[in-house]
């Protein structure tokens, strides 16, 4: 049996195509508060509808308030939030730790997710998430089968989400900051511009490199399809789908494709995929940083704008081709068999040279296909009885709802007559019928209809517990340490990292895990790593070992588990300098720590 599966919600229609496709929970960012503000914001009334048509269909929603926040948006909150607080989310997923603590005083009823923004990627930082009264962590996208099965054994009352499709940063989630350096548009407020989408070069000691792939940091994409088995044995409770910039084909095909088991993910957006870290696979090919889609074949010949494909799946005029390692294609004008080889013809015009594989990564057709299963396709069982007899109503029950007609029954025969319940969310298969009396079509339609919106508002409805309230004190100026800590913790802690053994004091804290390990020595905490933007998390910490905070360590543009030296030239990490040099010229240094994560400055 699946762990819960959750699917991402940009709009009303994605809500519908992730429900129909067997999604059990959603999540939506709340607006101007959630780490999507690249897309169009959605209205309050369109979350409101979002809402209800998931609780029709006992599907959960969990509100996205994944960014970091300024003490000055913080003074205006709960006026922003309440409304949506009123709509009962079954969860809101936090990054900012002071927005945990606010959540958890104002709206106690309320579970709070620890977003994989959060960096949390060992048992020791779980363990700081339940101490904050978190209910759930997703975890850092960057933990192997094996990590996430020793931090369930180690924390066994905690929920953990686990990443299992989608894009994956080359970053590790919380700690990049390439987009707000490079183009003043933090990643941490939802503004990520994907400069780890860009061409890079490899510069070894000085030397440019021309002969690598030019997507050094773009990822190819998660999927998990074919380890799910041995990812639900590592007792995951959910198995988060990712969604940014994404269609409702997109997310009906990949929700499909998880609750059946079936790779029928043909046409959706890919820029590759990988089991990523999960099975400690590859996750940069370095071809391309966009679309690729799915494989079609092998090129075995070409003339002008004519290519012959040795094909693995099917192929229909219109379909979108793109070639490698060339990047180039186009639409398909014709596709036709030629003998065991399939021919398709592009407009006049095209030529293609230096192409060696085809991928298919736009079909119109099977898009089509894929939306008309958004229609009315998940039904929900009910039970239903239909009772009358001369001089008594007609009653009709659904579930917990009874319904009667206004007239007394009379003398006759029941006619003919359907439920008509094709068009609502419920099917029964065998309903009850103890009529004795004259009833016709109408009559029994005219009751469907009360009993369905009577049902529909009790499968819907929740009571509002309301809000406690927090006074949040005016901004005091946290101690900043002039000393420069004389021991560093890794900026990430990663399950079975070997402990930290520091000669001096004070050290520097850079994440939850070491914040743990490490309670009860003279700790400072890093401003950046720790991602503090607000006096709340300021307080967090103070409170919880830190005594002073250090805000001149500048944290590196990108920090990744994906290491470039081994790609550059399988190179040890100490043997050679490595650069990398961006579209404009300019290049970052790489370095690397005592456990190989790179940081890219």
């Amino acid at each position: 049996m699946l762990p819960e599966l959750l699917a991402p919600v940009g709009n009303e229609e994605m809500c519908h195509a992730a429900v129909q496709s067997g999604a059990d929970a959603v999540y939506v960012g709340i607006p101007g508060f959630n780490a999507r503000r690249r897309e169009a914001d959605l209205l309050f009334e369109d979350i409101k509808n979002i809402t209800y048509y998931c609780r029709l269909y006992g599907v959960k929603v969990y509100f996205a308030c994944n960014i970091l926040v300024s003490n000055e948006e913080l003074a205006s909150f709960e006026t922003i939030i309440t409304p949506y607080l009123e709509l009962c989310p079954d969860a809101v997923i936090v990054q900012d730790i002071g927005l945990v603590r606010w959540f958890r005083t104002v709206a106690p009823w309320l579970s709070v997710h620890a977003s994989t923004q959060m960096t949390i990627a060992s048992s020791a930082a779980v363990q700081m998430a339940k101490e904050m009264g978190i209910r759930r962590c997703v975890l850092a996208r960057e933990l192997s089968l094996e990590q996430i099965k020793s931090i369930r054994k180690n924390c066994p009352d905690m929920e953990l989400e686990v990443f299992i499709h989608g894009a994956l940063c080359i970053s590790y989630s919380g700690q990049c900051h390439a987009s707000e350096y490079f183009g003043g548009r933090s990643a941490n407020r939802g503004q990520c511009a994907q400069p780890c989408r860009l061409p890079y070069k490899f510069v070894i000691d000085g030397k440019v490199q021309t002969s690598s792939k030019p997507y050094l940091l773009s990822t190819s994409d998660l999927c998990a399809l074919p380890i799910l088995d041995e990812l639900i044995a590592c007792g995951i409770d959910s198995l988060k789908i990712e969604g940014r910039l994404k269609s409702p084909e997109y997310v009906a095909s990949v929700v499909a494709a998880y609750r059946s088991r079936v790779n029928s993910m043909e046409s959706v957006f890919s820029r590759g995929f990988t089991t990523g870290w999960l099975n400690k696979q590859c996750v940069v090919s370095g071809e391309t940083s966009g679309n690729r889609g799915s494989f079609l074949g092998k090129v075995e010949k070409t003339k002008g704008s004519k290519v012959w494909i040795r094909a693995e799946n099917e192929c229909k005029p219109g379909d979108g081709i793109m070639f490698t390692p060339e990047l180039c294609g186009g639409r398909v004008f014709k596709a036709e068999c030629d003998g065991d080889l399939l021919c398709l013809e592009f407009s006049n015009g095209k030529k293609f040279q230096n192409i060696e594989t085809a991928y298919i990564n736009d079909s119109p057709s099977k898009e089509k296909e894929i939306r008309s299963t958004f229609q009315n396709k998940r039904k929900i069982p009910i039970n239903i009885e239909l009772c009358g007899a001369v001089g008594e109503h007609l009653v009709l029950k659904m579930e917990n709802i009874e319904v009667q007609s206004d007239y007394i029954l009379e003398k006759g025969n029941l006619g003919n007559f359907d439920f008509g319940l094709s068009r609502t969310p419920y099917v029964c298969e065998n309903p009850i019928i103890k009529v004795d009396a004259y009833a016709n079509a109408k009559m029994i339609r005219n009751l469907r209809q009360k009993a369905v919106e009577k049902l529909n508002e009790s499968r819907t409805k929740r009571v509002f517990p309301g809000l406690s309230k927090f006074k949040i004190k005016p901004y005091a100026p946290c101690p900043i340490s002039q000393e420069k800590p004389s021991f560093e913790t890794r900026r990430i802690h990663e399950e079975g990292d070997p402990p930290y053994a520091p000669t001096y004091e004070p050290i520097l804290v850079r994440n939850l895990g070491a914040l743990k390990e490490l309670q009860g020595l003279k700790l400072c905490g890093d401003y950046n790593s720790l991602n503090i933007k607000n006096s709340l998390s300021e307080e967090y910490f103070l409170q919880n070992g830190i005594t002073s905070f250090y805000n001149k360590s500048p944290a590196p543009a990108f920090h990744t588990k994906h290491c470039l030296f081994a790609a550059a030239c399988g190179c040890p990490c100490k043997g050679q300098r490595l650069e990398l040099e961006d579209r404009y010229g300019k290049r970052h240094l790489v370095e690397a720590d005592d456990m190989c994560r790179n940081s890219i400055s």
